[in-house]
């Protein structure tokens, strides 16, 4: 690994053709989104780098089902305002199918992208989610 001291820059471009190998990503100046840093994934995702969202300030559940499962999470940046809300939904309590996440600009309400997971059971004890292409 080489090191590389002082200021790196990095000019605006637009998402790249061909996605980095497995077990790679790539981060680009996405010229198309007013120049943000973005992460292009090896699946061909792409997810705006926020400093804020990083910083987690806490969160609130919300949305208590019949069976004391909390639907709705809020994750709040330092500044208080929601950054991040993840929803279960589809089946039946408490075998919910799906979490959705919904990632928020520094606003608190402009939604940058959403991110859809498939929930994964072994008879009833939940095991894993799977992140859909």
């Amino acid at each position: 690994m080489s090191k590389k001291y002082g200021r790196q820059q990095l000019a605006q471009r637009t998402k790249p053709t061909d996605n980095p190998s497995s077990g790679f990503i790539e981060l680009f100046a996405d010229s198309s989104n007013s120049g943000k840093l973005t992460i292009l994934y090896s699946n061909g995702i792409t997810e705006v780098l926020a400093i804020e969202s990083i910083l987690i300030g806490g969160y609130v559940r919300e949305d208590k089902d019949s069976n004391g499962i909390f639907i709705t999470t809020k994750y709040k940046d330092v500044s208080g305002v929601v950054r991040k809300k993840s929803v279960l939904s589809g089946g039946t309590s408490p075998s919910y199918t799906t979490r959705t996440e919904t990632y928020y600009d520094t606003d608190g309400t402009t939604e940058l992208y959403q991110r859809v997971y498939t929930l994964n059971y072994s008879g009833s004890d939940f095991i894993g989610e799977t992140l859909n292409a």
